[in-house]
């Protein structure tokens, strides 16, 4: 069973902000980047999927944020990080 636990962490240091989300992957799925980053995809049952898709969104509306995902076997992480211009 997964946990139905996402961790949060904002980290600030001087011009910069940075917004890491890390939730959990069942250990028998298989998913890739592309995958993950859909509207409604959740790897929870009866949850919306609207995490991935609006930190996507919101990369495309402002220059200045850059955003990095990574996988492991159990996790997957997205990290936003804004520079004040």
């Amino acid at each position: 069973m997964i946990n139905k636990k996402i961790d949060i962490k904002i980290d600030q240091l001087d011009n910069q902000l940075t917004l890491s989300i890390t939730n959990q992957i069942p250990q028998s799925q298989i998913i890739n980047l592309q995958q993950i980053r859909k509207a409604h995809f959740t790897t929870k049952p009866n949850h919306k999927g609207y995490g991935l898709p609006l930190v996507d969104s919101i990369s495309k509306h402002h220059k200045n944020a850059l955003i990095d995902y990574t996988i492991s076997d159990t996790t997957f992480t997205a990290q936003m990080t804004l520079t004040q211009l």
